[in-house]
């Protein structure tokens, strides 16, 4: 594309960032000569690519003579997304993926299950390894790096003697590690140069195997999608793992709207100051001061460091690479239009793998982020016209230096080794802990993990409700990470612990990192959560949020049919400047493919901690007057508890006093028929009394709780068995003299508030609101408290989450009630007295566990 072109471009870029939705295409035509074509599928405004390739992009008039050109033109105007080529590749990538995962899993039970000693000393991992390794081949046979499909021929010729398989692909692996002649494929090899090839792996297989791999092997490696692979085969082959934490494969588009708002835009608004530098100094004639400039751009461009803490298969990295690298193509082609030259042989150092950094725990994922980077690395380099010949005779296959770029570690804490805790007779210690047995691990010297020097830090950390972090993590794991944290925000969700890190070093005295950019759970917005943002974004050093998507749809887990939505953040050293971009969704369908269609509303100005612009809730200011009014239901902590009706019938026959059994009700008995059962309630008694007048409950749950509590790791639920684990004596207090009280289903997907009876015992599932007067009721039904609820509170899945920060409303409730009399229903002149809210935890107090 000679100036002309590259200034009519620029201008169709910034026509197209200006419409209220970006086209897919721009099209700039040089008039009597030729048509441009550029595509953006993604319709962010600030991808645009040659399309199809950069080969390919320019259109003669004499190319109007193909057919096939014409149509591609009709397409353009009439049927857009159908030239979206990415939809057929994401199928036949998942296709691959999930033939390989079979033959994992069937290596897998023959490893097992097979007697012979063959197969005794296999593990997981050189199962993993080899089917890696067998990856790379089939890619190389399929662009051509092994001539006349080599790998795919030895595989067919070993049909009936599949046991002795193994023997040649060691040799051909060894031959890809090193390069030069393969006696097994009869040609001369290039070195691939990957680190999967240092461990000689290679496995007999069955006949059945060997059919597998001979069909991954005939399919077109060159069109798999490095991005989708990855994330395909990791789920394939850990099924249960990473998608439990929170791990589903991110869509491309979703991956690119955070890399384009974290790095590429910063990098392109540098390139633009530059390029209109260069091209003003080429206009008075100073050529070599403006290649100079170009070349100076393009090189900084090569010391920039991307880095993704939690980077599981190296979806992140492996995008933003192939961004930064459309970008040096638009500084190179630049370069070209300044009378510079553009060749490997001019500009001998090029954005390559070794400056995108990762941190992975699981040693499966690393790898594969591994080559899903180099995969990716090379079909760049040649859909954008370089040939695999040219690659393997210019050494382009292997990283010169800086192999190993993704490290395998928690991202979170480094410890000196781990310990059991054990008795006095050196016996391991278990407590009896989320209706599990569990060993008490204790970490040495536990200190937060070194994250390496990067100018950039994006990723999808895993989504871990704080809640909900000891029964997946464990106990001795959290511990930890609170010590390293200094005990802080612990209610947050996990995935805070990385954005509060990302923050502490932007922050940090001359640090090199210039943003960060984090896709978290939409929950960031809730209360303990949102407190992670406020800290940062209320401190000193000052930083600013220059874009955020408070509530984005994900992805659907397949395993547990959920709908996940997200939020985005992004952050930059500096106080608020007015210039931060607000997405929300204006419109959210499904196209004819299934793929879900976006489009957002922009909003410029200062974003707050609640991701909103223009003060929001996070200025929300608490009223006492409203103190205790509102609280979560009890926690029981132990099924035994609950008794059916018949149960609570029979166990009130032999007791003199009646027994203290109430009814009980949790979210689902709100929201459809209630199960009829009730709960033993014996909270205020101690043990001796419950023995002496109830033997009949204190033995139940003695059976039933207390072998549940013995093992837990909480003193006070521990010794206060026949209790329940979260009474809510403070909220009862609010309760009494009540004969009704307001109650709402703390997750649901429609709001609605009921009354309920004064001896009917709310589950935390419920929330419940200290009130029986109906205009209280009202207000709550109203659809300002509607939009309050979701305004404050956050989603899990589809369905809203109501918080209950019943003390936030703009006017008390006690002076809606008005007469003395009104204070008895209320309560609220209690709140300050007592010190402690309805949730039963004081005010300095974060709510952890």
């Amino acid at each position: 594309m000679n100036r002309l072109m590259g200034k009519a471009h620029a201008q169709a870029e910034n026509y197209a960032a200006a419409l209220p939705e970006c086209p897919p295409f721009l099209m700039m035509v040089d008039v009597g000569a030729a048509i441009h074509l550029w595509a953006d599928f993604e319709r962010a405004g600030r991808g645009y690519a040659p399309f199809p390739d950069a080969k390919s992009s320019r259109i003669d008039l004499t190319d109007l003579r193909d057919p096939a050109i014409r149509e591609r033109l009709r397409k353009v105007w009439d049927a857009p997304r159908s030239l979206d080529t990415q939809r057929p590749v994401n199928a036949a990538t998942q296709e691959i993926s999930g033939v390989l995962g079979r033959l994992v899993r069937s290596m897998r039970a023959r490893a097992l299950h097979d007697p012979s000693q063959a197969f005794q000393p296999i593990t997981d991992r050189r199962i993993f390894m080899f089917v890696m390794q067998c990856i790379l081949a089939m890619y190389a046979d399929s662009v051509g790096l092994i001539r006349q499909k080599g790998f795919l021929t030895l595989l067919e010729s070993y049909r009936g003697h599949a046991a002795r398989f193994h023997l040649s692909a060691a040799t051909v692996f060894r031959s890809l590690a090193r390069g030069g002649h393969c006696a097994a494929l009869r040609q001369d090899v290039p070195a691939f140069g990957s680190g999967l090839f240092r461990e000689e792996v290679a496995l007999p297989l069955s006949e059945a195997d060997l059919e597998v791999l001979i069909r991954a092997a005939g399919c077109d490696w060159s069109a798999v999608e490095p991005a989708v692979f990855g994330s395909f085969l990791e789920r394939a082959l850990e099924p249960g793992d990473r998608t439990e934490l929170g791990a589903h494969y991110t869509p491309r588009a979703y991956v690119q709207r955070l890399v384009d708002a974290t790095i590429i835009g910063p990098l392109r608004a540098d390139w633009e100051a530059v390029r209109a530098c260069a091209f003003s100094d080429y206009a008075r004639g100073e050529a070599v001061a403006a290649r100079a400039a170009v070349r100076r751009f393009q090189r900084r461009l090569c010391t920039i460091r991307v880095l993704d803490p939690a980077c599981g298969t190296g979806n992140f990295l492996y995008v933003a690479m192939t961004m930064m690298k459309d970008l040096e193509r638009d500084v190179l082609s630049a370069l070209q239009q300044l009378g510079g030259e553009a060749t490997d042989a001019a500009v001998r150092r090029k954005i390559n793998p070794t400056q995108f950094w990762g941190i992975e725990k699981s040693d499966h994922a690393a790898s594969i982020a591994e080559v899903v980077m180099w995969i990716g690395y090379l079909q760049w380099r040649i859909r954008n016209g370089e040939a695999p010949s040219q690659l393997a005779a210019a050494g382009q296959l292997a990283p010169r230096r800086g192999r190993d770029r993704i490290i395998r570690a928690d991202a979170l804490l480094v410890s000196a080794g781990e310990d059991l805790h054990r008795d006095a007779r050196g016996r391991p210690i278990s407590l009896w802990r989320f209706n599990r047995e569990t060993e008490v691990v204790h970490y040495r010297r536990p200190q937060p993990t070194q994250w390496p020097v990067a100018h950039f830090i994006i990723g999808n950390p895993p989504f871990i409700a704080g809640k909900n972090l000891r029964r997946e993590l464990g106990d001795g794991y959290v511990d930890a990470l609170w010590h390293v944290r200094q005990g802080r925000f612990r209610s947050a969700d996990l995935v805070m612990a990385w954005w509060d890190r990302a923050a502490e070093i932007l922050t940090a005295p001359k640090s090199q990192l210039r943003r960060f950019g984090f896709i978290t759970t939409n929950s960031i917005t809730q209360n303990f959560s949102r407190r992670v943002l406020e800290h940062h974004l209320t401190g000193e050093p000052p930083m600013r949020l220059t874009f955020a998507i408070p509530d984005h749809p994900w992805s659907k887990g397949e395993e547990r049919g959920a709908e996940v939505r997200i939020a985005m953040t992004v952050a930059e050293r500096g106080a608020p400047n007015g210039q931060g971009r607000l997405l929300t969704i204006r419109e959210e369908r499904l196209d004819a493919g299934g793929e879900i269609v976006l489009q957002f509303d922009e909003k410029r100005g200062d974003i707050g901690a609640d991701l909103t612009i223009g003060g929001g809730m996070s200025h929300a200011q608490p009223l006492r007057a409203n103190a205790l009014l509102c609280s979560p239901g009890v926690k029981l902590h132990g099924a035994g508890f609950i008794v059916s009706e018949s149960e609570a019938d029979e166990l009130a026959r032999d007791c003199v006093d009646a027994p203290p059994i109430r009814a009980y009700r949790n979210g689902r008995d709100l929201a459809a028929r209630p199960r009829g059962v009730k709960v033993i309630d014996l909270y205020g008694l101690e043990e001796d009394d419950v023995r002496r007048f109830w033997p009949q409950l204190f033995g139940r749950l003695k059976d039933t709780v207390k072998v549940e509590r013995d093992g837990n790791s909480r003193a006070a639920y521990r010794d206060k068995w026949w209790v329940f684990g979260e009474p809510r004596g403070a909220f009862r207090d609010a309760l009494r003299g009540l004969p009704r009280y307001i109650a709402t289903v703390e997750k649901s997907k429609h709001r609605w508030f009921r009354f309920l009876d004064a001896d009917v015992l709310p589950d935390n599932t419920v929330v419940a609101v200290a009130s029986d007067d109906p205009r209280v009721l009202g207000v709550l039904s109203s659809r300002a408290h509607g939009l309050w609820a979701l305004a404050q509170g956050g989603r899990l899945e589809d369905r809203p989450v109501y918080n209950g920060l019943f003390r936030l409303l703009s006017v008390p409730v006690s002076r809606w009630n008005g007469g003395p009399g009104d204070r008895r229903r209320c309560r609220s002149h209690r709140g300050p007295a007592s010190g402690v809210d309805g949730f039963g935890r004081r005010p300095d107090d974060d709510g952890a566990l």
